[in-house]
């Protein structure tokens, strides 16, 4: 009776894929004590000698969605960061001082006149006999009494003399008298006319025409004429 449930026990162990209580012992060639004691406990799964699982096989596969995705190889890579701004260097120095502005030309005072065509001035004075007179302010009168110095019109009967030459005039001129209306005046003109209705005073024979010369008259002191 045991034998047989014996042997119904082994059939039952290898229908099931298991190895019976029939084997010689595990596939090494050792004796299995568990063949030969059924209370010892259960081997491990892979006891058969099958593949061992592998770890953590019941855990969920990774999420590879919480891994950043790979580079892009193909996609430009960025700018490169703009170059700090360049130093200029210190600002440039003021320009130089070159001090005040120099004065301005030395002023010399009013340009000098212009040079006159007229020659020398007038002379003022007038030979009137032993004296002279001042050609700007009088006459020299000349009478059967002598000469004298008056003030211009004042010549009563005598001949009254603005200039007793060609110097008292000016550039060009002479001193011409002349007579007419009972009274007779010696006064400055460009020319003067023939005697005796005009008589040219002089007081050098320089101031005559070339064919003349400059003589006195004797009954004037002092007068001369071109004659």
């Amino acid at each position: 009776m045991n034998k047989a449930r014996f042997l119904l026990l082994g059939l039952f162990v290898v229908a099931c894929g298991g190895r019976s209580v029939l084997d010689v012992g595990p596939i090494d060639g050792s004796i299995d004590d568990a063949s030969i004691n059924p209370d010892a406990p259960l081997p491990p799964p892979n006891w058969d000698g099958g593949p061992n699982p592998p770890p953590f096989a019941d855990a969920s596969p990774p999420d590879f969605d919480a891994f950043p995705p790979p580079p892009d190889f193909d996609a430009e890579p960025p700018p490169p960061p703009p170059p700090p701004p360049m130093d200029a260097g210190p600002p440039p120095p003021p320009p130089f001082d070159a001090g005040p502005p120099p004065p301005p030309p030395f002023d010399g005072g009013p340009p000098p006149p212009p040079p006159s065509d007229a020659g020398p001035p007038p002379i003022t004075t007038i030979n009137c006999g032993n004296t002279t007179c001042n050609s700007q302010s009088q006459q020299c009168c000349i009478t059967q009494q002598g000469s004298s110095c008056v003030t211009p019109g004042n010549c009563n009967g005598g001949v009254a003399l603005s200039c007793s030459g060609s110097a008292n005039c000016g550039q060009g001129q002479v001193c011409c008298a002349t007579l007419g209306g009972g009274a007779a005046s010696a006064k400055c003109a460009s020319t003067c006319g023939s005697p005796p209705q005009a008589i040219q005073i002089c007081a050098k024979k320089s101031e005559c025409k070339p064919n003349q010369n400059c003589i006195a008259v004797p009954q004037v002191q002092g007068l001369k004429v071109c004659f």
